[in-house]
């Protein structure tokens, strides 16, 4: 998704680390990773726009707070 993670013959990139060679091996190395692995989910969610960053999470939250109402007295 969006070049993420790269394939360069048999071997899944994800910037200058190696996944693994091979679909399996990749998958292996990113179950031993969680960091990683929820780094790589996340920038794929945020890029499919499944998911906010948060710069957009802080403007959708001050978007959606009511403002303060002067009770007339």
């Amino acid at each position: 998704a969006e070049n993420i993670v790269k394939k360069s013959g048999a071997w899944f990139s994800y910037g200058d680390v190696r996944l693994g060679q091979g679909r399996e091996n990749s998958k292996l190395f990113l179950r031993e990773h969680e960091d990683l692995f929820t780094e790589i989910r996340n920038r794929i969610l945020v890029a499919k726009g499944l998911l906010e960053t948060a710069g957009d999470a802080d403007a959708t939250a001050s978007q959606a707070q009511p403002e303060e109402e002067v009770a007339a007295g």
